[in-house]
């Protein structure tokens, strides 16, 4: 509902931050192979002999003193096994007796120096083969593994408990719902790229997620994920395909009587909105219109509840948690491109609460609205095909009001919400969708 231009507005702008992901990578070992002797001196034949014996029927005389053989190290095995590098062996301690000539005596071999000790290790080799993709995927929402999402609070869920293995990953999530519709979702996913994804949820029913993962070898699964939400009361949303263009608005009846949607005897919407209803003048953060707030005889709830939505910065600023409330008025000024909401934390049984929208702006939009209670969603209503395109033919007050639902809350002992009864209302004619154009009945 976009007010004359002395009301004032404020705008909002909620960001979608997307994380980015990390890649893990593996390495590979080797195979330890025998290691090399170093010489221990050589000698000529004859004279110094070498640690080969002289010619045939002379003996060699000792060649020179060997020198310590250097440990050689140990070659990285192949792909397969760790190679731990293999430590060399020291040279020989003393000289070798140099190995007998053809037919000859053997030669005395030179007195050698002790041979260094064992060699250094040789370097380690690399990892061996990387391990292959393994997936166990969740069972259900009540996997053990699976967190409960808390709208309003970020949430990780780790996907190492789901793929080993894995050295990339990619969350995505399914759009949902008013999620589907609108421009700006208001939901927060990040680390969509990392094994560990982080989620702030907004609507007050399970979201259903898809993780894609790859292995080093290149083979590639997926998971699909049903994640719970923990949430209370009733909430209505509403979202339409021309979000940044048209103003629709939406508005919950008070469960006490059926008067008008607006003043009698007013005409126009400006004039005529009042407290018979929960609306975007009344029942926001921010007041608007002088309008003091709807009272439907519920307490506040505690501010906690608040952090959950609609609106919980604005809610959280003002300091207080009431009920019913409703989030932002998307009228392309305050707000564009997002869904509108009312929620109600604890109503009670026995109640009958009427949804209406109403299209401020009387320009083309396909209203969808959806109810959701005790955390599930309870209906999924679609446009009205009439009138087309729900625009009005030259409306001259109160423009097209489409009664989308009554909503009565099934409430247990202990006054939690645990589902709802959704029905059409028909018009007096007995007509369902009930449409009119400038009439404000109920």
């Amino acid at each position: 509902m976009k007010l004359p231009k002395f009301i004032g507005a404020r705008r909002r702008v909620l960001g979608l931050f997307l994380g980015a992901g990390l890649a893990a990578c593996g390495a590979r070992t080797g195979l330890v192979e025998p290691d090399e002797i170093a010489p221990s001196g050589a000698g000529s034949v004859g004279t110094a002999g070498s640690t080969q014996g002289g010619a045939p029927h002379r003996a060699g005389a000792g060649g020179a003193p060997g020198r310590a053989g250097a440990g050689g190290g140990g070659r990285g095995g192949a792909p397969g096994r760790a190679g731990a590098g293999g430590g060399g062996r020291g040279g020989a301690g003393a000289g070798g007796a140099g190995a007998g000539g053809a037919l000859g005596h053997a030669g005395t071999g030179g007195a050698g120096a002790g041979g260094a000790g064992a060699g250094g290790g040789g370097a380690g080799g690399s990892a061996g083969a990387p391990a292959m993709l393994k997936l166990n995927c969740p069972t259900g929402p009540n996997d053990p593994r699976l967190p409960r999402l808390n709208p309003g609070i970020p949430t990780a869920v780790d996907g190492r408990l789901f793929a080993s293995g894995a050295v990339s990953w990619h969350w995505e999530l399914v759009r949902e719902d008013c999620d589907a519709v609108v421009v700006d979702p208001e939901f927060v996913l990040q680390g969509s790229e990392s094994s560990v994804m982080t989620f702030q949820a907004l609507r007050p029913s399970p979201y259903h997620f898809t993780l894609t993962v790859r292995g080093a070898a290149g083979e590639a699964g997926t998971c699909r994920l049903e994640l719970p939400t923990q949430s209370r009361g009733m909430r209505v949303e509403l979202c339409w395909d021309t979000s940044q263009n048209t103003d629709l608005d939406l508005y919950l009846h008070n469960p006490f009587d059926q008067a008008p949607w607006y003043t009698a005897g007013s005409s126009s919407i400006i004039e005529g909105v009042n407290g018979t209803t929960c609306n975007v003048v009344n029942c926001t953060a921010e007041l608007r219109l002088m309008q003091p707030r709807a009272d439907f005889k519920y307490p506040d709830s505690p501010m906690s509840y608040c952090v959950g939505g609609p609106a919980p910065q604005e809610f959280q600023m003002l300091g207080r948690c009431p009920n019913p409330r409703s989030g932002q008025d998307n009228n392309q000024s305050l707000a564009t491109g997002t869904a509108e909401r009312i929620q109600i934390d604890a109503p009670l049984a026995a109640q009958s609460f009427r949804v209406m929208v109403q299209n401020f702006s009387n320009t083309p939009a396909a209203p969808h609205l959806y109810v959701y209670c005790g955390g599930a969603k309870m209906a999924d209503v679609a446009a009205p095909p009439f009138p087309p395109s729900f625009v009005g033919s030259n409306p001259t007050s109160f423009g097209v009001m489409w009664r989308a639902v009554d909503i009565a809350p099934n409430v247990n002992a202990a006054g939690d919400t645990v589902d709802c009864a959704v029905t059409r209302p028909q018009s007096p004619l007995g007509q369902t969708p009930y449409v009119t154009i400038d009439d404000p009945s109920y």
